[in-house]
């Protein structure tokens, strides 16, 4: 895997103008969909993109831009194909290599928290390439979904993109400060999830609290005095003056 890593970069490195577009997209599109996340080095490819970026040989918004767009389309991608075939998909062939206890950990982040993980999985190689069709496997709303992916996808392949920007044109220095910049993602995506969490399970409790039937006496109802009865005075026959 290494080597084919080191390929890639190279590869990569010698091309110049729209082919680093094209590669880079598909990368990044083939990461993102179904299971090619776990043999394709999309996240590595946008650094290298940056790294390019930074000599001059391709336009930095250009590249974040089509990553970007790429990373969100390859999830939609993998959201389709769990929805249409779903538990089909980890019984297959490819999906019993890659094994039940992945395709257990991807499922148990999406049950517990939902776009969350759709959002922050971005920064785990493995939940980068089974959230998306574990998302649609189970049914989770698909407007839910489309929001949770735009705003991860993009976030993602910005900051690899910027990772090999700011690394100052070396690969080695960039592929470090990826390393250390998921490590803040991953800090920053557990502490959210913490969150979550605690503000999900306070709602419940409130909820419970309001079920519950409640054990204090009623307040006794007012009593109020019936109003005295007021006649209207009584007034004689008009007397017509003379």
């Amino acid at each position: 895997m290494t080597a084919s890593i080191g390929s890639v970069v190279q590869v990569i490195l010698s091309l110049h103008g729209w082919p680093v577009y094209l590669v880079v997209a598909l990368l990044a599109f083939g990461e993102s969909a179904v299971f090619l996340g776990m043999v394709l080095p999309g996240e590595t490819a946008m650094v290298v993109a940056g790294v390019l970026a930074a000599r001059g040989n391709i336009s930095l918004p250009a590249i974040i831009v089509l990553a970007a767009t790429a990373a969100v389309l390859g999830d939609q991608v993998g959201y389709l194909l769990g929805f249409r075939f779903g538990p089909r998909l980890r019984r297959s062939r490819l999906g019993r290599r890659v094994g039940e206890a992945r395709w257990a950990r991807a499922q148990d982040a999406v049950t517990r928290h939902g776009a969350w993980a759709v959002a922050g999985g971005r920064w785990v190689a493995v939940l980068r390439a089974l959230v998306p069709t574990v998302a649609g496997a189970i049914g989770m709303p698909y407007r839910r979904f489309v929001v949770a992916n735009a705003v991860g996808g993009s976030v993602w392949a910005a900051g690899a993109v910027l990772v090999g920007y700011f690394a100052g044109g070396s690969v080695s220095s960039a592929q470090g400060l990826l390393g250390r910049t998921s490590m803040i993602g991953l800090t920053i995506l557990g502490f959210t999830l913490v969150v979550a969490a605690t503000r999900r399970l306070r709602r419940r409790r409130r909820g419970a609290r309001s079920d519950r039937p409640s054990l204090e006496p009623a307040p006794p109802a007012p009593r109020f005095r019936p109003a005295a009865s007021v006649s209207a005075p009584t007034q004689g026959p008009l007397s017509v003056p003379d």
